[in-house]
């Protein structure tokens, strides 16, 4: 009996389950009849569009979630069908869930209640209200039913735009670094061209008659170098010396065993170069390109992740990690601290970054590069008649550079010197830098220099001065020995705003033993810098005690940034200076204020052991054809200082015109030119060609604007040294006119401006069509790109809702159109390239009819 009612109790709870399932599946199934599938559209602003399933209940409409994960590519970490699916924000590391089970979504610490109307599954796929997907993702969804799209706005944080936000941004930055393939402008040259003329005149505030200056300066281009005569007058204690000397200086930048000559009075060669008038004759470049070598720098990330490089702002290079997760750049490598930043980025929005160094020592060339300097005459400034140098360097590969010559000395009454040296420098690794010096009867010396990254920098040195020299010119007298070593670190856990330095020498002498240890703490923040630092001092004469000093410093500064419109520019600093055993020595604060961009003014008050009460106060004025320069200090005893205006009168022989600097100018040099339309194309500006007024040129990193007749000019650049020239094209009113060269190397000659026609040349149009060749469907949204065959060029554009494309100024040639590398990979697309050519002018530089057809892989 006992048996026959539990069965009895099983049998109805079968039956009321059954009820209950049966219940549950029709009311799924009412459930479902509310929701109407769509196909619809989902476009991401400044992102891709791809066609995803949709539900419309109501005047809702619910998104295939996983869709528009893939689409934005928000990564998803684990997906629970019927139930759950998560994961988490890049690169704030948030996690995000959308949890039927509960009835709740998340996104860190923000939660959204669900209705069971607000995501629905289906056939495994969850649908999500937009609504949702806005409060949980930071967008706003924009759906219309009637045209079955859905727009993504607010989208810029999304992992997808800001992929191709870098996309564009890269495009816009390749190559604009590079010299590469940029031919130079023929020019043609006077025998002697141009003219400037340098004056300066200085005084003592106390006594301008007595203690005056008058320096004098007149350069011009001569035979395609740089001649100049200079002519100096000082006047102290009622005594006159005068001196008039003169140098010219030429460069070639395509031969190799001759790249400079410089005669009259000039820098010599060798690692101590001193000032001569004679000559000199050497292969080195005029001024060391800051480029060195290029070296490999590697990193392991996970497969498909992008990677950017930078040099501070400046953007070098970008790869992706190959299947096995390892990226490598070959990196242009400066001399001097090259700091870089590798900056990665993952599929659903990870960043990574790191900092990377490369020190490269002044003393190294670049593999197989061999260079010599020949220089000798008269000594200009030295306790010598006549000095000789002979310097030979060379780089045996990327790591060792070696180095030896000589220098030779005459002497009237002392004996004649003779210093034959050797020098070798060995990177060992990217982080250790060796260098080590012998020079005969003078001194040996080595450093090492530990700099694994650009916020820790270790450097020993060891000097060691031999010989036995009376009124040596190479060495000391003084020292024995002598050892310098310097330590800087920056913390990265201070956000790089707080970095501290410390340096100690030590010397050994006959007559004099020094010992010196300082260190300076430095912090930055909100306008502000604040330095303290201690010094440490032993010094010994002979046979006498030693003495030892220490002192704390402190300096501050502060730029205004309040409300008072006429405090904007003002720096305010102060400084405090404190010898620990005797009590201050230095108590002082003052302003810098600029007014306008011509007048800059100075102000410090304070105290100083030894002077008392003190006042400094001066000026700079830049003045259009003048620099007037006013330094003075108030003491109990007196005004002393010193007044100086300089300028230069330029003479540009093209136009017959006098141009006026604030400043010295010779051995400097200019560029003028006219922006025109090159109506018969050959590059030269003839009459009845019509000049562009107000159009923004770029020489270097210098811009200006084109006057009403289409004339620039930019003074200040140095000569012989490459620049490039460019020309915004979006300063020119007509859209169709662009450069007929889109970059333009121009090397300067000096004291001189150097003529440049720049030519613009009409464009034409390219519209089209892309396509899914079997579908027939238009592929909307997407980027493609036009590829110029003759010189490499690339114009993109992106598509409309029905697949059109329209490019204006696109430079006459033969191309070919296919969709973006991007594009293909997003979509899985492969596209046959269409080709077309654009002709000079006329119809035929209007191309319609493109068609570009894309296959799914």
């Amino acid at each position: 009996m006992l048996r026959s009612a539990r069965e009895s109790a099983g049998w109805r709870a079968v039956a009321l389950a059954a009820l209950l399932l049966v219940a549950a599946l029709a009311s799924l199934r009412a459930q479902e009849r509310d929701y109407v599938e769509l196909l619809v559209e989902l476009r991401i602003d400044r992102g891709p569009t791809a066609n995803v399933l949709a539900l419309e209940h109501g005047d809702a409409v619910l998104i295939a979630t996983r869709a528009f994960l893939d689409l934005a590519k928000l990564g998803t970490d684990s997906v629970t069908p019927g139930r759950q699916i998560a994961g988490t924000l890049e690169p704030t590391g948030t996690p995000w869930a959308i949890d039927t089970d509960v009835g709740y979504a998340r996104s860190g610490e923000l939660a959204v209640s669900l209705d069971p109307a607000d995501a629905v599954w289906l056939d495994g796929e969850l649908f999500t209200r937009t609504t949702v997907l806005d409060a949980l993702f930071g967008v706003r969804c924009a759906p219309s039913v009637p045209e079955l799209v859905v727009v993504v706005r607010e989208a810029n944080h999304l992992p997808v735009v800001q992929q191709l936000e870098r996309e564009r941004r890269r495009r816009s930055l390749a190559g604009a670094v590079s010299l590469d393939g940029i031919e130079p402008v023929a020019v043609s040259r006077r025998a002697v061209d141009g003219a400037v003329f340098d004056w300066s005149v200085s005084g003592a505030t106390e006594d301008p008659l007595d203690a005056t200056s008058v320096e004098l300066g007149l350069g011009a281009q001569v035979l395609g170098g740089s001649g100049v005569v200079r002519h100096s007058e000082r006047r102290f204690g009622g005594e006159t010396d005068r001196l008039t000397t003169g140098s010219w200086t030429r460069v070639w930048h395509t031969t190799p065993w001759l790249r400079q000559v410089r005669l009259g009075e000039a820098l010599g060669t060798g690692p101590r170069p001193r000032i001569v008038r004679g000559g000199v004759v050497t292969n080195s470049p005029f001024i060391r390109p800051a480029a060195f070598d290029v070296s490999l720098l590697e990193g392991l990330l996970e497969p498909g992740w992008e990677v950017e490089l930078y040099r501070g702002l400046q953007f070098l290079d970008y790869t992706r990690a190959d299947v096995s997760g390892r990226y490598a750049f070959d990196v242009p490598v400066l001399y001097g601290e090259n700091p870089l930043r590798v900056i990665a980025y993952g599929p659903a929005g990870q960043v990574i970054r790191e900092r990377r160094t490369f020190e490269v020592a002044q003393e190294r060339v670049p593999a197989g590069q061999f260079e010599y300097g020949i220089g000798g005459g008269a000594c200009a400034y030295e306790p010598c008649d006549a000095a000789l140098n002979v310097d030979l360097r060379y780089g045996i590969d990327d790591r060792w550079t070696v180095r030896g010559g000589m220098d030779r000395f005459w002497r009237d009454t002392l004996p004649d010197l003779w210093h034959p040296y050797g020098s070798v420098a060995f990177q060992a690794t990217r982080s250790l830098a060796l260098f080590a010096e012998g020079v005969a009867d003078a001194q040996a010396s080595g450093r090492v220099q530990f700099a694994p990254t650009q916020d820790f920098r270790a450097t020993l040195g060891q000097t060691w001065f031999t010989g036995d020299v009376t009124l040596p010119l190479v060495g000391s007298q003084v020292e024995d020995s002598r050892t310098d070593a310097s330590l800087f670190v920056r913390p990265p856990w201070l956000d790089y705003r707080t970095f501290g330095q410390v340096y100690a020498m030590r010397s050994r002498g006959e007559t004099i033993d020094r010992d010196m240890l300082r260190a300076v703490g430095t912090a930055r923040f909100d306008g502000a810098r604040l330095d303290v630092g201690g010094t440490w001092e032993r010094w010994r004469l002979r046979d006498e005690p030693a003495v030892r000093r220490t002192s704390i410093d402190v300096r501050y500064f502060q730029l205004y940034g309040g409300s008072l419109g006429w405090l904007r520019r003002t720096l305010f600093r102060g400084e405090l200076r404190v010898d620990v055993d005797s009590g201050p020595t230095i108590v002082r604060g003052g302003i810098d204020r600029g007014i306008g961009t011509m007048l800059q003014l100075e102000l410090t008050a304070g105290w100083q052991r030894g002077m008392g009460m003190t006042l400094d106060f001066g000026f700079t004025a830049s003045l259009r054809p003048v620099r007037v320069v006013s330094r003075n200090r108030v003491t109990p005893e007196g005004t002393r200082g010193v007044q100086s205006v300089e300028g230069s009168v330029l003479w540009e022989s093209q136009t017959s015109r006098l141009e006026f600097a604030d400043g010295r100018s010779l051995n400097r040099a200019g560029i003028v030119g006219e922006v025109f339309v090159d109506l018969d194309g050959d590059g030269s500006a003839d009459p009845g060609e019509p000049r562009m007024a107000d159009v923004s040129v770029r020489i270097g990193p210098l811009a200006v604007r084109t006057d009403e007749t289409g004339r620039f000019s930019v003074w200040d650049l140095v000569p012989f040294e490459p620049l490039v020239l460019s020309v915004d094209s979006g300063s020119v009113r007509d859209p169709l006119l662009v450069p007929a060269a889109a970059r333009l190397l121009v090397r300067p000659d000096p004291n001189t401006f150097t003529p440049i026609p720049v030519a613009l040349v009409q464009t034409g149009e390219v519209s089209g069509v892309a396509l899914i060749r079997d579908e027939g469907r238009p592929l909307a949204g997407i980027q493609v790109e036009l590829h110029n065959l003759d010189t490499g060029q690339r114009y993109s554009a992106t598509t409309f809702s029905d697949g059109s494309f329209y490019v204006m100024g696109v430079r006459p040639g033969r191309y070919e159109a296919t969709i973006s590398e991007q594009a293909g990979e997003m979509l899985s697309l492969s596209a046959q390239a269409d080709a077309f050519e654009v002709a000079p002018s006329g119809d035929a530089a209007i191309v319609d009819g493109v068609l570009i057809l894309a296959d799914r892989r």
